[in-house]
């Protein structure tokens, strides 16, 4: 599975692009920045089997990609395993029923079915976070 989240920004210039993940890293002025943030989130897509990378071009934006493994529930299991409370919204183009016949689906979870509209994702947004 690939999650992708780019600009059409400034872009980031290439020696600095090569160093974004990299812990402690940061350019923003002593004080202001820890350098932890992209350096935490590659740790959990790599400590999930996943990659990440990263595509920038100076005056053209910048994408971030994370390419997980494409099963949303071990993957659900490992992350909540890790960071307990964390609260997780399932997707599929299936139905919850299905799903939940299959075994796939545990019983509780929050699913949004695909296709939704803005008001549902909100919704089952909102759901998950509210959760107990």
């Amino acid at each position: 599975m690939k999650l992708r989240v780019g600009d059409t920004g400034t872009g980031i210039p290439p020696e600095i692009a090569e160093r974004v993940f990299e812990p402690f890293f940061t350019t923003k002025p002593k004080g202001k920045g820890t350098g932890l943030g992209l350096a935490t989130v590659y740790g959990i897509i790599t400590q999930t089997g996943g990659t990440a990378e990263i595509q920038s071009s100076p005056g053209a934006g910048t994408a971030f990609s994370a390419y997980l493994p494409a099963t949303g529930k071990e993957l659900s299991a490992k992350f909540c395993e890790r960071y307990p409370g964390v609260r997780v919204l399932y997707m599929s183009g299936y139905a919850q029923p299905v799903l939940a016949s299959q075994g796939t689906l545990d019983p509780g979870v929050i699913l949004v079915e695909k296709p939704f509209s803005e008001d549902v994702l909100l919704d089952r947004v909102r759901a998950a976070l509210d959760g107990p």
